[in-house]
């Protein structure tokens, strides 16, 4: 099943992307994101910081 959303209709959605994985995630604050605990299960603290977090160009009101 394929989703359809308009441009930027979810600016509050984030990429959540590291060395080792791809995620989702969710704006809950301007400083902080939030994600599924599996996302960075497995890993050593020292990648948890390696951490490349992107958004919409859509603006947040």
């Amino acid at each position: 099943m394929k989703y359809r959303f308009e441009p930027h209709s979810l600016p509050f959605m984030a990429h959540v992307r590291s060395e080792r994985s791809v995620c989702g995630g969710i704006l809950i604050d301007p400083q902080w994101v939030l994600t599924a605990a599996h996302c960075k299960e497995f890993y050593n603290l020292k990648h948890f910081y390696n951490v490349e977090i992107s958004f919409s160009c859509g603006k947040i009101s």
